[in-house]
C-alpha cells in the first residue's frame, strides 16, 4: 500500500478530461512525418531520446487512491519526473537512467539507489514498472511485452507484461514542427490487481527536433 504521507496529499479522484490537440495553419500542411500509424513511426519514436510532457494521473490501490498532475522530461537518457498533488501541494521527484535512481520530495527522505522500480517499491509499496512506461507513454511497446495487440494502423491498443494490463485510448495526431505529426495515445490504464493507475498525456515537446525542418 501506498505511505498514508502520499495518499492523504491527493485530491478524490475525478473524471480526468483528455484534450484534443488541433493542428491548425495559415498556410496549407506539409506532408506528415509520419503517415497514419505505422512501424516507421515506432521507429522515429524509439529514436527520440529527448522529449517531454504534462499529464494528469489518478491511482488507487484498492483503499484509497487520488489524482496528481506530472511532468516528465527525458534528456540524454536520464528521466525526470515531478509529480505534485494540486496548485500548492506535496512534490515529488523521481530521476532514473541507467545504473541509477533518486527518489525526493515534500516530507519523504531523499533515497537512491541503481534501480527504479526497486527504489519506488521501497520507497511507495507501489510496483511501477518505470522503464516501461517510459516507452508505454510513447505508444511503443516495451521489450519482452507480452499479449501486444495494434489496430489495423498499427496503433497499440493492450498489451500485458510483469502482471499489468495496459491499455491505450485516444489517439491523436501531436505536431513536431513545420506541419509535421506522429500519432499518440493520449490515454493509458495500467491495471495489476489491486493496483490501477490512469494516465492522460498532453502538451508533448520534442526537445532535440529543429522546429524549422
Amino acid at each position: 500500500m501506498m505511505p498514508k504521507y502520499v495518499l492523504q496529499a491527493f485530491k478524490p479522484i475525478g473524471a480526468l478530461a483528455l484534450l484534443l490537440v488541433l493542428i491548425s495553419g495559415c498556410a496549407t500542411p506539409t506532408k506528415p512525418l509520419i503517415e497514419q500509424r505505422s512501424m516507421v513511426a515506432s521507429d522515429w519514436l524509439e529514436a527520440q531520446e529527448d522529449w517531454s510532457f504534462r499529464g494528469k494521473m489518478a491511482v488507487s490501490d484498492g483503499q484509497e487512491g487520488g489524482q496528481l498532475s506530472l511532468t516528465w522530461v527525458s534528456r540524454e537518457g536520464v528521466n525526470d519526473i515531478q509529480v505534485r498533488s494540486g496548485l500548492a501541494g506535496p512534490r515529488w521527484q523521481i530521476a532514473f537512467g541507467d545504473g541509477f535512481a533518486r527518489f525526493s520530495g515534500t516530507d519523504v527522505v531523499a533515497q537512491a539507489g541503481q534501480d527504479a522500480e526497486d527504489l519506488l517499491l521501497q520507497a511507495t509499496g507501489w510496483p511501477l514498472p518505470m522503464d516501461r512506461l517510459r516507452h508505454w507513454v510513447r505508444g511503443l511497446a516495451a521489450p519482452s511485452d507480452q499479449q501486444v495487440r495494434r489496430d489495423q494502423e498499427g496503433a497499440l491498443l493492450s498489451l500485458e507484461a510483469e502482471g499489468w494490463v495496459v491499455e491505450f485510448s485516444n489517439h491523436r495526431p501531436v505536431p513536431v514542427g513545420m506541419g509535421q505529426w506522429v500519432t499518440l495515445p493520449a490515454g493509458l490504464e495500467l491495471n495489476r490487481p489491486p493496483y490501477r493507475i490512469r494516465l492522460v498525456t498532453e502538451r508533448w515537446d520534442w526537445l532535440n527536433v529543429d522546429s524549422n525542418g
